[in-house]
């Protein structure tokens, strides 16, 4: 199932980082994994040098599909081969803020395969001290996001705010969620620069295990 962190990931983050030294903001653009010594070496976009035993790369595929990060010596030709037979999907989410709460109040997700969003998650009221805001959360993945990401934000809000509509309204209330609608945050990871996409896929069976496989003894 899922859940969720009362205390945000904050702690948890702190509970792994003592005796780790963690660097945020540094862009890895190269990989050596033939350096003198033995080591590799990792650069970053400004130049910076860190050294270590080995590394492990988990870059989303656009990264490396897109040769963001030079490898020296080369990916053997198995991976990029690999590489070359995945595809990344579009995916987002659409967080609605709502003045009232109109799902029954244990209703936390729900599943709508024919739908423009394909899992709705409900928030707020139950879970929160402040009762006065609850959101709704659609997440959209795939051919439904590629078709999302083309629409304009208000018309998207527009067909999303219609299908929780058609879910939840009844004869006295057709439509709750249009009624009680407050404004809207969208995360489209297609264009977080070093995201650029949602899922990756194989299209061709074993790539996903090709690629996942070690590079010697210092390259996972």
């Amino acid at each position: 199932g899922n859940y969720r962190l009362a205390t945000g990931y904050g702690p948890l983050l702190d509970m792994l980082r003592p005796g780790v030294r963690v660097l945020t903001t540094w862009q890895a653009t190269r990989i050596d994994t033939n350096a003198a010594g033995g080591a590799v070496v990792v650069t970053s976009a400004r130049g910076d040098v860190v050294r270590a035993k080995s590394v492990l790369v988990t870059v989303p595929l656009s990264v490396l599909r897109d040769g963001d990060i030079q490898f020296d010596p080369p990916l053997p030709a198995c991976k990029r081969d690999a590489i070359a037979h995945m595809g990344m999907s579009h995916g987002m989410k659409v967080v609605l803020r709502m003045k009232k709460r109109f799902w029954p109040q244990s209703t936390t997700l729900i599943l709508c395969a024919d739908a423009l969003a394909t899992q709705v998650w409900f928030d707020g009221f139950h879970m929160r001290n402040d009762a006065s805001v609850g959101t709704v959360t659609c997440f959209i993945v795939g051919p439904e996001a590629a078709l999302a990401v083309s629409m304009p934000h208000e018309a998207l809000v527009k067909r999303l705010l219609a299908q929780l509509d058609e879910m939840f309204g009844v004869k006295a209330r057709p439509r709750p969620a249009t009624d009680t609608y407050d404004g809207f945050l969208i995360y489209n990871w297609g264009d977080h620069p070093f995201i650029r996409g949602a899922y990756s896929y194989p299209l061709r069976a074993g790539v996903r295990r090709t690629l996942g496989e070690p590079v010697g003894d210092n390259l996972y």
